[in-house]
């Protein structure tokens, strides 16, 4: 653009005059006042209006600069003709697809739904790209799966780095070139633009795109989003300006329905809703970046099978249940402590436990021997539990009764090999324990029940560890049995919440009291 240009915005049919300079690092931009002109200016990035000199001033960004040619009636769409491709590998067909997606776009989302082979989709694309130097990034059990899928498909390109969201920043400051292609797994961690690995994310992507030939590929798990503005960060690192709003806040602006809420704190605007007419022209306008699969669109599989088991909770744990709801400051903080007392132990001040009991391992015990080999069982069982207390004890217990087991939470994995384990065909039983939070990207094809010994306060753990069987390679003649164990009425709150997917924040004391009284 010249230092000093007239030039035309179309904008809904109109055409406005206006001029622009460049000064510095940023754009005046200077027009006789029109109502259509001043909504767009305000949706660029840090636009700000100058009094004084009775102009826009603009910062010069990529952002800004895409939107400013979007306006001058420029439609820059990102598709290049790849042809035919003779796959090598036997592939799904919405995985040609994906593959056909990305590398035609180089910079695009893959909203496919869990289990749909996300991973074999991209080490095709990399091998395809003619580049070498990727990255991967990805949470640590997702990580460890992409390890193992890299060996299993025997890729040709292997990452040259391969590193979590939490470690990216290192990586950055420790590399001396820049990737020519990136992939975010499990892209949500991204969504907010305020946090500190969103920041690294996206100045990776802005080093990455100054190669026009370079890939951005965002996998997600979720064809839709909890809430719609979480794809405008994830847009933004592939390809800045593409969504019209210039920051988050102009984004739910234009698309939420908000209303005025005072706590005491002062007055903000919740989000109690979302305008389905601006969010329907919001998809049309992400399509061409974004491609989207459900897995019933894709495979034919048995439909999951929940069952919830109330265990016979004795007198005395109903007694300390209602003392501690009792004698707690706030609601969580009962709610964590009648887990506690619900999974058979309480921690104690200096970081020990005392375990008390709990009838939920005598439902633990008939589900290893339902699905024990000697039984016609397929000798695989994963357990989720919400602490570090519950997990270790499991462990004992699985071993008394003649299991082998591993644990996947917070620590990492206790075996480097317990994935390999899991999916081996020999006949023993093997059985996983984990916190839900901690199997993001994860496969657990070869069992037949997920049971939920407790479950923690976070739907999306809930929703993403419910799907980690449902995918190729299951048994498709088995549907997916959900065991949830239920000691007292609180877990069964718990669940219901998770289900709504709400938190635990709106809940009271009194809830909690009312719930208890009925045992």
């Amino acid at each position: 653009m010249q230092r000093n240009a007239d030039i035309t915005f179309k904008i809904r049919g109109q055409e406005i005059q206006v001029k622009i300079t460049r000064i510095s690092d940023h754009y005046l931009i200077v027009s006789p006042y029109n109502e259509l002109l001043v909504e767009e200016l305000r949706n660029l990035h840090k636009a700000r209006w100058q009094p004084k000199l009775k102009a826009w001033k603009v910062p010069i960004n990529e952002r800004n600069n895409y939107a400013i040619s979007y306006l001058r009636g420029y439609r820059y769409f990102p598709d290049n003709n790849v042809g035919i491709i003779n796959f090598q590998r036997r592939l799904f067909k919405h995985q040609e697809e994906g593959i056909k997606f990305a590398l035609s776009r180089r910079r695009c989302i893959l909203a496919f739904e869990m289990g749909l082979g996300k991973t074999l989709i991209s080490i095709e694309v990399m091998e395809r790209s003619g580049f070498s130097n990727w990255w991967i990034v990805a949470p640590y059990g997702a990580q460890m799966e992409w390890i193992r899928q890299l060996k299993k498909w025997k890729s040709k390109v292997y990452p040259c780095v391969t590193t979590t969201y939490e470690s990216l920043h290192k990586r950055m400051e420790e590399s001396s070139t820049t990737p020519q292609g990136v992939i975010f797994d499990e892209s949500i961690k991204i969504k907010n633009p305020n946090a500190q690995r969103s920041h690294y994310a996206s100045e990776l992507c802005r080093l990455i795109r100054s190669n026009s030939q370079s890939y951005i590929i965002l996998l997600s798990g979720a064809p839709a989003p909890k809430e719609p503005v979480d794809w405008w960060h994830q847009l933004e690192c592939i390809f800045p300006g593409w969504i019209r709003e210039g920051d988050k806040h102009k984004f739910i602006k234009r698309y939420a329905i908000t209303q005025t809420q005072d706590h005491g704190y002062g007055q903000f605007q919740e989000i109690i809703g979302w305008n389905k007419e601006e969010i329907k022209k919001l998809g049309k306008r992400i399509a061409p970046l974004v491609m989207v699969k459900q897995k019933g669109d894709c495979f034919d599989l048995p439909a999951k099978i929940f069952d919830v088991i109330q265990c016979e909770t004795s007198e005395n744990t109903k007694e300390v249940a209602r003392f501690l709801a009792n004698n707690s400051q706030s609601a969580i903080i009962a709610l964590e402590r009648l887990r506690e007392l619900s999974d058979g132990f309480q921690y104690n001040k200096d970081g020990t436990y005392t375990w008390v009991g709990s009838k939920k391992l005598e439902i633990v015990k008939q589900l290893l021997s339902f699905y024990d080999v000697e039984n016609g069982g397929p000798g695989r069982l994963i357990i989720f539990a919400a602490f570090r207390a519950s997990i270790i004890k499991l462990k004992e217990f699985v071993k008394e009764n003649g299991w082998l087991s591993d644990t996947i939470d917070g620590r990492g994995f206790s075996n480097g090999g317990c994935l390999d384990m899991f999916d081996s065909t020999d006949n023993y039983n093997y059985c996983l324990i984990c916190h839900a939070s901690c199997v993001l990207g994860l496969n657990f094809s070869k069992t037949f029940c997920l049971c939920y010994y407790s479950n923690n306060f976070d739907p999306n753990s809930r929703i993403q560890s419910l799907e980690r069987r449902d995918r190729p390679g299951m048994d498709s003649k088995v549907g997916t049995r959900i065991v949830d164990l239920i000691n007292l009425p609180t877990d069964q709150k718990i669940l219901d919440r998770l289900n709504e997917r709400l938190t635990m924040q709106a809940v009271t004391l009194e809830e909690i009291k009312k719930c208890l009284n009925h045992m």
